[in-house]
């Protein structure tokens, strides 16, 4: 019987420091913060993301046209900052970080509007176009919404709530757009 005790008390301390490390997210060694981590790991993960959407964006501005090339340039450029900005978001205060991705999504959604009207490229890539353009508009409502309404108690999760759910739904636009783009015949 004691050891049916003893097994049961392990298992319940066991369960008191995972339940301990749950709610407290920190490593029981001192080190950083398991979400401080897990944020790193993601910042990279993004940054290494938006390197190889710059690397297409460029492929692709050699395929277009003078026009289109500057509206890829712009989304380029965006994507670029928007690398930056990962990096940086691991020692440089929020509201810069918030700047440059404002600015970020601005030259990114200036250039999908230009993209999305071109007599240029091929229609299913300018639907493509729009789906993107789409996508980088609900990110920047989900932006404006944040930041101005986010702040206010209890209003502000429910707000905050719905800027995550408008950021997935431009994370599927984005995939989506995409594929459409891709699956375009070029002329």
């Amino acid at each position: 019987m004691a050891g049916l005790f003893g097994t049961l008390g392990d298992m319940w301390d066991t369960g008191s420091s995972i339940a301990e490390f749950a709610s407290s997210g920190t490593i029981s060694f001192g080190g950083p913060n398991l979400f401080e981590i897990i944020n790193w790991v993601c910042l990279v993960a993004v940054a290494a993301g938006y390197v190889l959407y710059v690397m297409g964006l460029g492929k692709l501005g050699t395929i277009l046209k003078d026009r289109d090339s500057k509206a890829i340039g712009q989304v380029r450029i965006g994507a670029i900052i928007l690398i930056a900005a990962s990096i940086c978001d691991i020692f440089l205060p929020s509201i810069i970080i918030w700047i440059a991705e404002l600015i970020a999504y601005i030259l990114m959604f200036m250039g999908f509007s230009a993209l999305k009207k071109s007599t240029v490229i091929d229609a299913e890539a300018v639907k493509g176009f729009g789906k993107l353009n789409t996508a980088i508009l609900l990110i920047l409502i989900a932006i404006g919404i944040s930041l101005i309404l986010g702040w206010i108690p209890l209003l502000g999760l429910v707000i905050k709530f719905v800027a995550w759910a408008l950021e997935i739904v431009a994370f599927i636009l984005v995939i989506l757009g995409w594929k459409t783009v891709k699956a375009a015949p070029v002329k």
